[in-house]
């Protein structure tokens, strides 16, 4: 029998495709050959029956490349042999927890509490100076081969830390002479006055503001430890007057906001795309239950709905056929951001013998974080009480061994990776992996199902975008099938 192709189908209200693996691109065929291809990938027994019109047409494709059955013979990472390079030369952020303690309590942060086992609390845990000047110092000897440089800072809340803050940035400057160096911190907007938030900004530090919404919302799930008071009033008024105050600072503002489905989503669209505080600043989402929260927050129909209504009027805006002022914001940033982080390789990935799965990056070259006690984590979205996370400290430096289990995870389900036709586009880390202090076979799989969905669906609405413009413009095409990436045609 035959090896099967290494294929995915997908069709559109419009359009039968085949993804093709090897190749990383999309190819249009007609809907007789997506039926034989789909008894193809599923015909497990061999007990296809022959059509010679429809294995003819396959051949057509074979012979210009497509439908190849090649497949990864071994997983395993491409950093894995220059690992120690990256981490000894190449480190391009380091992002320093100045401190545990936070003036809010979310109800859906991770820090909240550490009843599960899961991370850790807020505390008045903090990094000494001594500490965070030795991080600046490992940051440089470690990025030499870097031409730009970002410090970060991080908390709970960072501007708790605002005369260390005051220290630690001439001091990077200093040490960095020569290279592109730029700083960023994620705050919750309530210490952030005009003054502040102008001298971050004269020493190009990017501010990222945590808001979740309208006052209703905001206050529901963010509010002050100290009297349990919501903090909506607090961070607009800091908003209104550093608007008022330093425009030029105020435009340069990003907005990160948590969605929570059982909120009125429609508000968080309303108060982004209409009130002239913010209908003008930068602005991006995450969902409560992923990188911010230990709580699992089911979808409901009604947001689902909602969510695809707005999907719907962003596509039509993008495409000219809806007025611009109607549509969510925060959509069209996510679907841009989605299909830049789609688009990037399409057409560029190809399947060789030896691969990884797409979502590990290398721990520690890209966003190194540092905790307060001056431990190595790959990230800042990580478990900080995992042992498996931990990948070195500032006084022995990095723990190499540590980082090629991360980095290589894609061992832990390498028979199934190698047969998983989403493995270029994976988006699955080691984060996704941790069961409580070990990487797990287990965890890494109950995340698999969800990931090619992603995928899909990432493929399926490039192809609805592409689709829409094309029938709305009325674009002649030639016949036969058609290879989406870059206009490369093919007849079959």
């Amino acid at each position: 029998m035959p090896a099967r192709p290494f294929i995915h189908l997908i069709k559109t209200p419009l359009h039968f495709y085949f993804y093709e693996v090897n190749k990383n691109v999309l190819v249009r065929i007609e809907e007789r050959l997506y039926d034989y291809l789909k008894h193809v990938l599923s015909d497990s027994q061999g007990s296809l029956q022959s059509n010679p019109e429809m294995e003819e047409k396959m051949d057509q494709l074979k012979k210009q490349g497509y439908l190849s059955a090649d497949r990864p013979l071994k997983i395993e990472h491409p950093y894995l042999k220059s690992l120690s390079y990256h981490l000894s030369h190449n480190v391009a952020q380091m992002t320093l927890q100045l401190t545990q303690n936070c003036n809010f309590r979310c109800a859906y942060c991770v820090y909240g509490g550490s009843d599960l086992g899961t991370q850790r609390g807020h505390s008045s845990k903090r990094m000494d100076l001594e500490t965070a000047y030795a991080c600046i110092d490992f940051f440089r000897e470690h990025s030499r081969d870097q031409e730009m440089v970002c410090i970060g800072f991080y908390g709970g809340e960072p501007l708790l830390e605002l005369a260390t803050i005051k220290k630690l940035i001439p001091y990077a400057k200093k040490s960095f002479e020569g290279k592109k160096l730029t700083f960023t911190i994620t705050t919750n907007g309530s210490l952030l006055t005009k003054e502040v938030a102008k001298y971050l900004y004269d020493h190009d530090v990017s501010i990222v503001v945590s808001l979740d919404g309208p006052k209703e919302i905001q206050d529901r799930s963010r509010r002050f430890a100290a009297d349990g008071r919501g903090t909506f009033e607090t961070v607009r008024k800091n908003l209104e007057e550093i608007q008022r105050e330093y425009p030029e600072v105020y435009q340069g503002l990003i907005v990160n906001t948590v969605v929570d489905p059982r909120n009125q989503v429609e508000l968080i669209h309303n108060l982004f795309n209409h009130d002239p505080l913010f209908r003008d600043l930068s602005a991006h989402t995450s969902m409560v239950g992923t990188d911010y929260s230990i709580e699992q927050v089911a979808i409901t129909d009604k947001f689902t709905i909602g969510e695809n209504k707005e999907q719907f009027k962003a596509y039509m805006s993008l495409l000219g056929r809806y007025p611009k002022q109607k549509v969510s914001r925060l959509t069209v940033s996510s679907i841009m951001t989605q299909m830049d982080l789609f688009l990037k390789d399409m057409g560029k990935i190809r399947i060789f013998p030896t691969m990884a799965p797409g979502g590990p990056c290398i721990p520690g070259q890209k966003r190194l974080f540092v905790a307060s006690d001056g431990t190595f984590f790959p990230c800042e979205r990580v478990s900080e009480t995992s042992q498996a996370m931990k990948i070195g400290d500032i006084k022995t430096g990095f723990d190499l061994q540590a980082a090629e289990k991360l980095l290589n995870i894609g061992t832990l389900t390498q028979e199934e990776c190698k047969d998983c036709w989403a493995i270029a586009n994976c988006m699955i880390c080691a984060r996704q992996c941790d069961n409580g202090g070990e990487l797990s076979k287990e965890f890494k799989r109950s995340h698999c199902r969800d990931t090619k969905r992603q995928v899909h669906d990432n493929l399926l609405n490039y192809l609805l975008l592409r689709e829409l413009q094309e029938e709305m413009h009325e674009r002649e095409r030639s016949g036969g099938g058609e290879c989406v990436q870059k206009g490369c045609s093919i007849s079959v």
